[in-house]
């Protein structure tokens, strides 16, 4: 479906034209030009239904990738950076679970999480949308382990 603006108007303007040129005919028009001519407006006032309705569908598609966009435009917003790379923020504000593909949210805006791979080592993520490999430092990596296992031991003792 290709919605053609300058299309849509040309058969709307042929269509009025021709409607007035019906108004105005004279009374020696015969039976069978009329009917011709009534003929030729309904169906270019058809064609312009249709570019209509495809206008109409195009806007709905346009409004729904809008919000779209804007939904993860949020979400990435709400997003905090901890050693390069986005997370989700916990309740308290730092971040938890894995991180999200830097150049998904860049280039697409997409938010996909990064996933460990089995033959690299354990911090060593790959996207698997884009399938880009992404070194996550290892220091930064056993501070979030020390920091979620104080977490959970915290949650025993009833301290942190």
């Amino acid at each position: 479906m290709a919605f053609d603006p300058s299309s849509a108007l040309a058969t709307i303007n042929g269509s009025i034209t021709l409607a007035k040129a019906i108004a105005q005919a004279s009374s020696a028009m015969d039976k069978a030009e009329l009917k011709l001519k009534i003929a030729e407006l309904v169906d270019q006032l058809l064609d312009s239904k249709e570019a209509l309705v495809d206008a109409r569908t195009l806007i709905q598609e346009y409004q729904t990738e809008i919000a779209q966009l804007k939904d993860v435009s949020f979400k990435i917003n709400n997003l905090i950076e901890w050693q390069g790379f986005l997370y989700q923020p916990n309740e308290q504000g730092n971040a938890k679970g894995d991180p999200y593909c830097p150049r998904c949210i860049e280039a697409e805006k997409k938010l996909i999480k990064l996933r460990y791979k089995s033959d690299l080592a354990d911090w060593n993520r790959v996207c698997p949308e884009c399938k880009n490999q992404f070194l996550v430092d290892k220091a930064a990596k056993d501070q979030a382990t020390a920091r979620t296992m104080a977490m959970l031991n915290s949650s025993h003792t009833g301290e942190y």
